[in-house]
């Protein structure tokens, strides 16, 4: 795994329709200079678009405004890098145990690619 990669292999996979129901929004990709029809109350979606600049579509970023309360959530899916983590993961006590479903560690799948 490299370094200095923006991203690391960790992350937390949640159901789309869930999100909505508790606000969740895809995010509006625009130049900075064409979001002004968007009302000032859903500014919060809005994120910088220059093509060939500034393009972080392949993100396909949701938000939430405000904090989102995960324990309102069904569950949730925990992604980490190795077996290892994922038993860590797994063996931790913190509030939303019971909310994980299932903790993937993405260096079996990475074999396949």
């Amino acid at each position: 795994m490299e370094e200095d990669a923006r991203y690391r292999l960790y992350g937390i996979s949640m159901s789309k329709k869930a999100v909505f129901k508790l606000g969740g929004r895809p995010v509006i990709y625009l130049p900075e200079d064409e979001g002004d029809w968007i009302p000032a109350d859903q500014k919060w979606r809005h994120v910088r678009f220059e093509l060939g600049a500034v393009d972080l579509t392949h993100e396909r970023e949701w938000r939430v405004l405000g904090d989102l309360n995960l324990n309102k959530l069904p569950g949730l899916y925990v992604l980490v890098w190795s077996a290892i983590e994922a038993r860590e993961i797994t063996s931790l006590d913190t509030p939303v145990k019971k909310l994980i479903r299932g903790v993937l560690p993405m260096e079996h799948l990475t074999m396949f690619l």
